[in-house]
């Protein structure tokens, strides 16, 4: 059975180090030979790719998707406002909901069950009896720096004059 040990947080700047740690009692069992996890990665947009990955000697797997995901990212934020809004100003500022990558990963199994025989090989459905995994869904953003997390700070010299609608300052 395959269980996450650790997952990025929900939102995350894309830039940053999107790990996820995953463990299977399938790794370590002796009567399983050439074990590999098999992580497939998946956003708004689909599947994006499948990676293979060596068990460490205790059993758990991990990798980092944040290579992969910051090739997606618009590097030009959009100016758009809020959502259903008009542009509040000409100036590039961009609005995260846009420039946002809704992902995932799905973790399966491949081995084999003797030393020279064959690998089952995985297929998306995971290895019979042993079912795969999905992670929760996370967002990142074009952007290097932590989310807010819980910080306060006094944004008073920053709110925008003059607006008007539901647009949040």
């Amino acid at each position: 059975m395959i269980t996450f040990l650790a997952q990025p947080n929900t939102i995350e700047p894309v830039y940053s180090n999107l790990v996820f740690q995953f463990q299977s009692t399938g790794a370590t069992d002796p009567s399983k030979y050439k074990y590999r996890y098999v992580v497939d990665v998946f956003t708004n947009d689909g599947f994006l790719t499948t990676l293979k990955i060596t068990p460490s000697p205790e059993g758990w797997g991990q990798t980092d998707i944040s290579p992969i995901l910051f090739d997606y990212t618009s590097s030009v934020p959009s100016n758009v406002g809020c959502s259903g809004e008009t542009q509040i100003t000409q100036i590039g500022w961009g609005y995260l909901e846009d420039n946002m990558i809704v992902y995932s990963i799905r973790v399966g199994e491949e081995y084999a069950t003797t030393p020279n025989g064959n690998v089952v090989q995985y297929n998306g459905q995971g290895v019979v009896g042993d079912p795969n995994v999905r992670s929760e869904v996370c967002y990142a953003y074009n952007g290097v720096k932590e989310w807010y997390n819980g910080k306060n700070f006094d944004f008073t010299p920053f709110y925008l004059t003059g607006q008007t609608g539901n647009c949040p300052q």
